[in-house]
């Protein structure tokens, strides 16, 4: 689920404990950039708390911002990034990446569900894991 706050990451977390299978939760593009790397981890938190067996997977964009990752790679909390960035510095990341059990990937995995326009994300959320029964 590609979230864009705390209420759809919220509503992803309950649908996939409804469901009884963890969900991927995919911030928003570059929000490595735009909200940091503590408020997504501090989503991710949320989220496991209230749903604990509800998150396989916090994915984390980082745009095109080496030192977005870098920061979001010593913050920890989240287990991968996105960075598009030329191959050879993405390698370098995921190898300080690795050091911390975080990987580090050119593209965000798919499909993903975009909650942006989703008035009801949680029903949005419900019908895509239907959908994508053998998926997190």
């Amino acid at each position: 689920m590609l979230v864009h706050s705390l209420a759809e990451a919220l509503a992803a977390g309950e649908a996939a404990t409804i469901a009884g299978r963890p969900v991927r939760i995919v911030s928003a593009p570059a929000a490595a950039s735009s909200a940091g790397p503590g408020w997504f981890a501090a989503v991710i938190e949320r989220v496991r708390d209230r749903h604990p067996r509800s998150v396989a997977e916090s994915v984390l964009d980082c745009g095109l911002s080496a030192g977005a990752a870098l920061a979001a790679i010593r913050h920890g909390g989240i287990e991968s990034l996105v960075v598009r960035v030329r191959p050879m510095v993405r390698k370098k990341l995921a190898a300080i990446g690795a050091a911390r059990k975080i990987s580090v990937l050119a593209r965000p995995p798919s499909p993903a569900l975009d909650l942006l326009d989703a008035t009801d994300p949680a029903a949005a959320c419900r019908a895509w894991l239907e959908k994508h029964k053998a998926r997190p």
